[in-house]
């Protein structure tokens, strides 16, 4: 995980909170996301990550937590071109674009509705909202004229759909599968910017919820 991110306030927050809320349900998610819009032309697939405190189970599960990924790109360098004016003349000029990492880091919320119940498994539906920073790193060069390389923390914000299918193996441990939308905007580089994920979870309490 990003040593920034590590030491940042949000995880610090999030850390705190989970301990004030002894009763809550601690949990841990891992996922494969795919990045789609502006970005999914750009970078694979990757792993992600979900730390968070159930605050709430029963015919509604409302979750608050930390989510984080680091995905590479499809192509390392791909080329682009500048044209220049001098006068009348115009110039084309040839470079590269060789994109290195992108991150996420943000908080994330939502409450889901218990659909079904059956025996030991439950299907729940909700919806919640995201809202931390995407890091990328590139290079971006043309011959003769200009060489950068740009790091950029964007605010990001958005949306999340969620839907997942949750098996009891007992009163203080759950295991489920996860699908998630993320639809999210991000405040500079990208305009269409969304990722889903499938993920697989495992919820733990110390003092498991009343089923209200």
């Amino acid at each position: 995980m990003n040593a920034r991110f590590i030491k940042s306030p949000v995880l610090l927050l999030f850390i705190c909170f989970a301990v004030l809320h002894s009763s809550a349900q601690i949990g841990f998610k891992v996922s494969e996301l795919s990045p789609y819009g502006d970005i999914g032309q750009y970078f694979n697939k990757g792993a992600a990550i979900d730390v968070y405190a159930v605050l709430k189970e029963g015919p509604w599960k409302e979750r608050f937590g930390i989510f984080y990924s680091h995905l590479k790109p499809r192509i390392d360098t791909f080329p682009v071109y500048a044209v220049q004016s001098i006068g009348s003349q115009q110039t084309v000029i040839p470079g590269f674009l060789a994109n290195h990492t992108l991150t996420f880091a943000y908080i994330t919320g939502d409450l889901s509705h218990r659909i079904v119940q059956f025996k030991g498994f439950s299907l729940y539906g909700g919806a919640g909202i995201i809202a931390g920073k995407s890091h990328t790193e590139y290079d971006e060069v043309y011959t003769s004229v200009s060489s950068d390389h740009s790091n950029i923390d964007v605010l990001i914000a958005g949306f999340k759909l969620c839907g997942s299918l949750d098996y009891k193996i007992s009163d203080h441990l759950h295991v489920y599968g996860e699908y998630t939308y993320n639809g999210i905007v991000a405040t500079d580089w990208s305009t269409h910017y969304t990722n889903t994920l499938f993920s697989i979870g495992l919820d733990y309490s110390i003092k498991p919820f009343d089923d209200d």
